[in-house]
């Protein structure tokens, strides 16, 4: 999404209503892009997240080499980056916006979870 864009998204929810005419929490996509502004604004808009530091702020209980072994073995689909791809000892990290459409996902996955159990719509 273009700077423009974003800002004219913004004042279009000044007045509680997005460009469609419906609240923002249900206006298209909008919710997918908050998850990466607040990414941004977690990682100091850092494009790459270090993948320790991944770890340690959503993955608490899984240690580094068990969390890497999941991902290796596709238990957890979160694509990493290898910034050199010959080198076993390279930095390792996750870009931005896999990690927030990897958090959309794993939400679309708990509302639908939830919504089957308790047998109430929740978007």
């Amino acid at each position: 999404m273009a700077l423009a864009e974003y800002r004219a998204l913004r004042l279009n929810n000044r007045g509680g209503l997005s460009s469609t005419g419906k609240p923002p929490a249900v206006a298209g996509k909008d919710h997918r892009m908050k998850t990466v502004f607040l990414l941004m604004a977690m990682y100091d808009a850092q494009v790459i997240i270090p993948i320790e530091v991944v770890c340690a702020d959503f993955f608490a209980p899984l240690t580094l080499p068990n969390l890497m072994r999941k991902i290796s073995a596709g238990d957890i689909a979160l694509p990493l980056i290898r910034m050199e791809p010959a080198s076993q000892k390279t930095a390792k990290g996750v870009h931005i916006q896999d990690f927030a459409n990897f958090i959309d996902a794993r939400r679309a996955a708990a509302v639908k979870e939830c919504e089957q159990l308790c047998g109430v719509r929740l978007t």
